[in-house]
């Protein structure tokens, strides 16, 4: 494909296309629909033998390519888009019979991308691989037009295809999009309960399926299954199931912002949680997050299931790696607004345009004796109050690594403030029989957070052990003891005593005590 010919590197500055005849057999061009996204036109002459090239380009250009093999002109030339296009070849009666979604990123080349190459496909035997299977040419002209591509190599489709999503974008539609283009055979598809009316290819590249299906009906589960699902490569996956749900309309407060994090460590990355505060499974399609004059439209099919979470960002494998126990299945890749370090804004609106959440957030609003709050996040408290009271946010937890993108319990501020511990069971046996080894001491804070301290005493005053040193804490946060002092011996028998010792946010220090007794088996 030479989409971009100017400048010209050694080739005629002109767009063309090179077909190959894969099929072994005498094949009449004639008849056969060029295509691309705009226009379309009909070859008038051509026969193309068995493993035969030819190039295709403009009536006017036939004598530049003379010189590099089978030419035919096409009159009425589709013009390519130099960024990006679906160039597609049609039998007489629009069947596809190929096509190739290229965008301006396969030359993987900044200098190449503008203009004066060709995009080759690197194995003609795995003609559907997308970006994977193509790449700028490496031949010194810029491109091969009539010979074998420069950049030929083997790179075999040994994946079956997999659903990616399924849709239900009307009560009477469903759209399935699959990992890889399937080949011209669809799927045999059943809906339960329901039945599916029709289904066709809804893009070019075979890679989404609309269903036309009985009318759908809200808060119904429904199972979609899909049998001899055939990729273009011939790859088939015998059998695959996926769940769907009817979305509904939201109101403003059904979805909420629920997480910020704006100053991310070193290289991290900025992220932004939404949850599902309502009853609803409710499309995220088209939503737009809004922050300090820009507005980002959010991308895909993305359902937002009752009372759950959602993450946005734009490397979810660097949010991963820095937060280990962030849920990867609710992290969606997706560019974000710029959040500024210190302050700014949020909005969160709908496909409508209707406001859902906003918030105006402040670093000031972390925890005032967190060393750094690099790569802290903010957690909203109450999910019932607005977003822009600053005690209704928290700094994250140090025990959670200071962030809890994609998961969390529903927070509740409605609680007098109290501090409590408690410990279970009472007495321990730390004999490793799997019955009392250890005490799970459980510290609940009932506040915004605060910083804490949990260390065991003897009754001399001595300090056997420190479980928890200055660690930022909120809710109800568990701890483990097993018996063992600071060298990790076990502890003679006797009474312990457990002290848990917070700082909140305001500076003021408690104090709260519980017992513990180190026994022996009997």
């Amino acid at each position: 494909i030479m989409a971009d010919p100017s400048p010209a590197v050694n080739l005629p500055e002109v767009e063309y296309l090179e077909l190959t005849n894969m099929s072994g057999r005498r094949l009449l061009l004639q008849g056969l629909i060029l295509a691309d996204t705009r226009d379309e036109t009909t070859l008038s002459t051509g026969i193309l033998e068995p493993d035969e090239r030819v190039i295709l380009t403009k009536t006017t250009a036939v004598s530049s390519f003379a010189k590099y093999g089978y030419t035919i002109g096409v009159a009425n030339w589709p013009t390519l888009n130099n960024f990006g296009d679906v160039v597609s070849i049609f039998d007489p009666d629009h069947g596809l019979i190929h096509n190739v979604s290229y965008t301006n990123d396969w030359y993987d080349n900044m200098e190449k991308e503008e203009g004066g190459w060709s995009l080759e496909l690197i194995d003609v035997h795995n003609f559907c691989g997308g970006d994977e299977v193509w790449s700028a040419s490496i031949n010194n002209s810029g491109g091969t037009p009539g010979k074998i591509n420069s950049t030929v190599s083997s790179i075999p489709d040994l994946s079956i295809p997999v659903i990616e999503e399924a849709y239900a974008y009307r009560p009477d539609s469903i759209l399935i999009r699959f990992s890889e283009a399937l080949s011209n055979q669809l799927p045999f598809i059943s809906l339960t309960p329901g039945y599916v009316q029709h289904a066709r290819f809804s893009s070019p590249d075979h890679r989404e399926v609309l269903l036309n299906v009985e009318l759908l009906e809200s808060r119904t589960r429904y199972l979609l299954s899909l049998e001899s699902i055939i990729d273009c490569a011939g790859n088939i996956n015998e059998r695959a199931e996926i769940e769907l749900f009817l979305p509904e309309d939201a109101l403003p407060g059904d979805v909420i912002i629920s997480e910020v994090l704006f100053n991310p460590v070193n290289d991290g990355v900025d992220f932004i949680e939404v949850y599902n505060v309502s009853a609803k499974h409710i499309s995220l399609y088209n939503w737009q997050l809004r922050g300090d004059g820009q507005q980002v439209s959010l991308t895909g099919k993305k359902l937002l299931a009752p009372y759950s979470f959602k993450v946005f960002t734009e490397d979810p494998t660097i949010l991963v790696d820095d937060y280990p126990k962030a849920i990867i299945s609710n992290i969606y890749q997706q560019s974000i607004p710029t959040m500024v370090n210190l302050r700014g804004s949020l909005g969160l609106r709908d496909s409508e345009v209707l406001l859902m959440d906003s918030i105006h957030y402040d670093e000031d609003w972390h925890f005032p004796y967190l060393a750094s709050i690099d790569g802290v996040s903010l957690e909203r408290i109450d999910f019932a109050l607005p977003g822009n009271i600053s005690s209704n946010w928290a700094s994250a937890p140090s025990t959670e690594n200071y962030a809890t993108p994609g998961y969390g319990k529903v927070k509740s501020s409605s609680t007098n403030g109290e501090k409590t511990l408690s410990v279970k069971p009472q007495v321990i046996v730390p004999n490793a029989n799997g019955r009392d080894d250890f005490a799970i001491i459980n510290l609940s804070l009932n506040s915004s957070g605060a910083l804490a301290t949990i260390t065991i005493y003897n009754l001399q005053g001595q300090i056997i052990k420190v479980i928890a040193n200055n660690l930022l804490v909120s809710g109800s946060t568990l701890f483990k003891w097993d018996g063992t002092d600071i060298n990790g011996a076990i502890v003679p028998l006797g009474h312990y005593i457990i002290v848990a010792e917070t700082i909140s946010d305001s500076g003021s220090t408690e104090i709260v005590r519980e017992k513990v007794v180190v026994a022996t088996g009997y």
